[in-house]
């Protein structure tokens, strides 16, 4: 299995939107990263980014990180390959994530917008190694990820992508709590 699938080609859908052809490149104020996954906390930042954060000229960058395949348990000891297509399926299913819960604020907004869908393994450290090293490639003004509000024992056993990335990153995030945060805390 190779490594993260950078951008790979989706037929008919565009990476870009928007018409930016007015802007050039001296005109782009910062270059954003907003890390998203298929949650309403991810529509919350999205949300937060797009009234608080984002001005005319600002380059958005989109990120999902997609499942990768893995080999599937059949019988003791048995395992089987994924089918050939299972990563294009994953990272379909990553653009009908971003379409049914971040693409449409994008729009409205009127913001333009690249989007960026890997693939990779879905625990904690994967999954910041990736925002930290995508939001370095594009020099990023900074992040914005979204919180889950997990409980401590949660985050202890499962870790925590935003605090994982805080650490492996020195480009300033934004983590947006869940709006419904007070009402999950113990």
């Amino acid at each position: 299995m190779s490594g993260p699938a950078l951008n790979p080609p989706i037929p008919q859908e565009p990476f870009s939107t928007s018409d930016t052809s007015d802007l050039s490149s001296s005109d782009i104020e910062r270059r954003l990263l907003l890390a998203v996954d298929d949650s309403e906390a991810s529509e919350q930042a999205t949300a937060w980014m797009v009234q608080q954060l984002y001005r005319r000229g600002d380059e958005l960058h989109l990120l999902h990180v997609a499942s990768q395949p893995t080999d599937k348990h059949v019988f003791m000891g048995m395992y089987v390959p994924p089918d050939d297509g299972a990563e294009e399926q994953e990272i379909q299913h990553g653009w009908q994530i971003c379409r049914r819960r971040i693409l449409g604020q994008l729009q409205s907004a009127q913001i333009p917008y690249e989007v960026h869908i890997l693939t990779s393994g879905q625990d904690c450290s994967n999954l910041a190694q990736i925002i930290a090293q995508k939001a370095s490639d594009l020099k990023a003004a900074c992040i914005v990820l979204a919180r889950h509000d997990k409980s401590s024992l949660q985050e202890l056993w499962q870790g925590s992508v935003p605090a994982t990335t805080l650490q492996l990153t020195n480009i300033p995030a934004f983590i947006i709590p869940a709006a419904d945060a007070h009402a999950h805390s113990c």
